[in-house]
């Protein structure tokens, strides 16, 4: 399947690989070359194991109808489960656009291990709205040239908990942020109001890499949850799009979360800067673990 197949919109877009209600499933040593829209895609489905995966997502440029940068691509998440439990991810190797791996509402007991992502969002847990998300781990990942390190994306309009979630031995090779939990993450139409999604006992451990600069990007944010004194007109922007940050906390007023640092260390690509990378939270707890967090914290956290 081949992206100008496929609108921006997806009003033609198809799954490569979609299994739904299954049991004791196997997916190894797959390929899959400039698909239309997502990769592998578990719906309540369990014990899934996906093995020495690779995709390649990348704009050519004698195809390209913009003329776009070669990574400039459509949605192309590469693997994310649904409503599924006991998924295992080996070995993926996945250069792509929008989300390299994503456990989306409803998942629980989500192990993913040795996992190498390329351009694109970078790693995610959501975005998650009605259903909880619960013992999610990301280990040993490489995120290189990727917009975000980890990230945990709730929508102030959902109700859920995302709880238990470990990332652990990450590198990060000039991300534009390295760790962020985002529960006032919005799209477009999406105004319903409602409670809010909750992360608690979220853990980013031995994360470690470079950052670097971009352009920040306009969000329909709920202004409670941004009341961050000195910070607040760098939150009149998305927090997850914020320049160089080293870490984005943001969650709803009347939902606080609960964030460990333990072993993160985090510097600017481009040393001459001088100025550490930002810290910013907001109605957010966060721990220092015995690894200790460096650059020191600041900007309310």
């Amino acid at each position: 399947m081949w992206w100008l197949c496929c609108t921006y919109t997806h009003t033609r877009a198809v799954c490569c690989l979609r299994h739904t209600l299954q049991e004791d499933i196997l997916i190894s040593n797959i390929t899959t070359m400039n698909p239309g829209f997502w990769n592998l895609v578990p719906v309540h489905s369990r014990r899934i194991t996906i093995t020495d995966l690779n995709v390649s997502a990348r704009w050519k440029a004698d195809v390209s109808p913009t003329g776009e940068s070669p990574y400039r691509t459509p949605n192309t998440d590469g693997i994310e489960p649904m409503w599924s439990s006991s998924v295992l991810v080996q070995r993926a190797r996945i250069l792509n656009g929008d989300d390299c791996v994503t456990v989306k509402s409803g998942s629980h007991d989500v192990l993913i291990e040795d996992l190498y992502c390329e351009h694109g969002n970078g790693m995610t847990v959501g975005s998650v709205w009605y259903d909880d998300v619960v013992n999610v781990t990301y280990r040993r990942v490489t995120m290189n040239g990727t917009h975000s390190g980890p990230v945990i994306k709730g929508r102030s309009q959902g109700n859920a908990t995302v709880r238990d979630i470990l990332f652990e031995d990450v590198t990060l090779i000039g991300v534009h942020q390295a760790v962020t939990v985002d529960c006032v993450y919005e799209t477009a139409g999406s105004v319903v109001p409602n409670i809010g999604v909750q992360v608690l006992n979220v853990t980013f451990r031995n994360v470690s890499g470079t950052v670097v600069p971009k352009a920040a990007r306009r969000h329909p944010a709920p202004m409670d949850a941004l009341t961050l004194g000195d910070y607040r007109v760098a939150f009149s922007s998305d927090p997850t799009f914020l320049t160089d940050a080293a870490g984005t906390f943001v969650c709803m007023k009347k939902r606080p979360c609960t964030v460990v640092l333990d072993g993160v260390k985090v510097s600017h690509a481009n040393v001459k800067t001088g100025t550490p990378p930002l810290w910013l939270c907001g109605n957010t707890t966060v721990t220092v673990g015995p690894g200790g967090v460096a650059p020191q914290l600041t900007g309310g956290c």
